[in-house]
């Protein structure tokens, strides 16, 4: 299910395989990476009882020495009828948020998008070595025009 979609076997091991693949060709530094995480078993197409089979998509970034994610975290997603193409759509779902992240004007890095006490605003991937933080924009439809 992964693998035409250019994901790898990254690891194996803690009752859970990891993939991941890169999102676009992004000239930032630290380009972004969707990692998958799941507790199927390889080969398995028997769904177990609830809560034991599950999935997780994460968005992260990496820096020499700096792992972290770009986006709010998924939760984890139970295989359930229909579960692949929930998968899916997650996948789509985290690639889209990942192609808008801004680049650090200051180091050239991916920008995360975090929450603070002030809201949401993007932070640079390499912080605390570069501190430069933009604020998120919000589209807002303009009624009756």
């Amino acid at each position: 299910l992964l693998a035409p979609l250019g994901f790898v076997s990254v690891e194996s091991g803690r009752g859970q395989r990891v993939f991941e693949a890169p999102v676009g060709l992004s000239t930032a530094k630290g380009r972004p990476f969707i990692v998958v995480y799941t507790t199927i078993p390889p080969g398995e197409t028997v769904s177990r009882p609830v809560a034991e089979d599950s999935i997780r998509v994460v968005a992260v970034g990496r820096a020499p020495g700096i792992e972290r994610p770009l986006l709010p975290r998924e939760s984890w997603v139970n295989r359930t009828r229909g579960w692949r193409g929930s998968l899916l759509d997650r996948i789509e779902r985290v690639a889209a948020a990942l192609r808008e992240l801004p680049e650090c004007p200051d180091c050239g890095y991916v920008m995360a998008r975090k929450t603070g006490r002030n809201g949401d605003f993007f932070g640079c991937l390499t912080w605390p070595s570069c501190a430069r933080t933009r604020a998120v924009e919000v589209n807002r439809g303009r009624s009756g025009t």
